[in-house]
């Protein structure tokens, strides 16, 4: 697909509520469309189907809703697992539902450009906050399992690096350093 360098061709995420279903993106031969499977591999469900890549779905904490992005407009939706009810968030890619389900975090730009920063919305597409505030790419928000803090990646050069960010913005930390490549970062709740 060419976006961020070397992304597999379907990129998956399962239902915590309910382990039985698997969202994923995957290629329907002209482009990628959202789908959902059973965790057996049956029982497989189209739930987009337009001329433009979709991808980077997530379930919402609940299970009801999944949110991803639409390369066409460069835009984040939800919509319900079985397809329906398909609504625009807001412009940008990357999303990642806060536990409570309430917001999204979202790289706020489009793929590369010089200054994506990472935002937070509600779901509903209101209260936008800026998260980062810098002159380098943040991208791939991550909320943490407690929703205090968001892990990001922030490209400053050849090799991206892991920071973690409060998750209304000001403290920040680094947590790799730079001498190997970074990509998606995901909170676990594990210890």
């Amino acid at each position: 697909m060419g976006r961020r360098g070397t992304l597999p061709r379907e990129m998956i995420a399962m239902d915590v509520k309910s382990p039985r279903r698997i969202v994923y993106e995957g290629s329907d031969g002209y482009d990628t469309e959202i789908y959902t499977i059973g965790g057996n591999g049956k029982n497989r469900v189209r739930l987009t189907n337009n001329a433009t890549n979709d991808g980077f779905p997530v379930y919402s904490p609940d299970g009801k809703r999944i949110a991803a992005w639409s390369e066409k407009g460069q835009y984040i939706y939800t919509i319900g697992v079985h397809g329906g009810g398909k609504s625009k968030v807001v412009g940008g890619s990357d999303p990642s539902y806060s536990p409570d389900g309430r917001r999204i975090a979202y790289t706020g730009s489009r793929f590369f450009e010089r200054d994506a920063e990472i935002y937070t919305i509600g779901v509903d597409g209101s209260h936008r906050t800026k998260v980062t505030n810098n002159n380098t790419p943040d991208y791939r928000p991550s909320y943490s399992p407690d929703g205090k803090k968001i892990a990001y990646i922030r490209d400053r050069g050849r090799i991206p690096d892991i920071y973690a960010i409060d998750s209304s913005g000001g403290s920040k930390s680094r947590v790799t350093g730079s001498k190997y490549l970074y990509s998606n970062p995901s909170w676990g709740s594990r210890p």
